[in-house]
């Protein structure tokens, strides 16, 4: 992870500077305007009672620079939740997984697929086949020498907070699944 965040601009800026996602920055997003990302960060942390601060902190890493890439992946997970527009419930949750296993190739995407599929019905799991097609249209990918879809750690969520939600799916290139869906069922 720490070599893909190296070769981009956004990446190696992100490494350099080390932003950290506190609960001063989950206490600005509720003041912010209902169509802003930040907002949608607020509510998802307020509805789930999570606080930044609640993340276990990074232990076992002696690298200070790899210790911050595993604390960036953590903190990134909420804002992926919100860029997706995926809830906690355990198929999105899995969805979300293989997103990030599409992004970052950590093997956790697809531990917790295997741990999770047992708690899913059948239409459920069947599901499965679809997000995995969506995780894969979302993976990071280059057009013309440019990002299309940044690898998410690359992405400064924490400056996107008090951008329009439009603003930042666009900015990413990544398509939130619920539209993926609406998508599938009109073709």
């Amino acid at each position: 992870m720490k070599n893909c965040m190296m070769a981009d601009q956004r990446g190696r800026s992100i490494l350099k500077h080390q932003p950290v996602v506190g609960d001063e920055a989950l206490e600005f997003s509720r003041g912010l305007a209902p169509s802003t990302f930040g907002f949608r960060y607020a509510a998802y942390m307020d509805r789930n009672h999570f606080l930044p601060s609640g993340r276990t902190a990074v232990k076992h890493i002696a690298d200070p620079t790899l210790a911050y890439v595993m604390t960036r992946y953590r903190q990134c997970h909420d804002f992926v939740h919100i860029i997706t527009g995926c809830g906690r419930s355990i198929e999105e949750e899995l969805a979300v997984k293989i997103f990030e296993w599409k992004h970052t190739g950590l093997p956790l995407g697809l531990l917790s697929l295997l741990g999770g599929a047992p708690r899913l019905a059948a239409a459920q799991w069947a599901h499965m086949r679809l997000y995995w097609e969506w995780a894969s249209r979302n993976a990071p990918c280059s057009r013309h020498g440019e990002p299309a879809v940044p690898m998410y750690l690359n992405v400064p969520w924490e400056d996107m907070l008090a951008k329009e939600y439009d603003e930042v799916v666009a900015y990413t290139g990544i398509t939130p699944l619920p539209q993926f869906l609406e998508k599938r069922q009109k073709h």
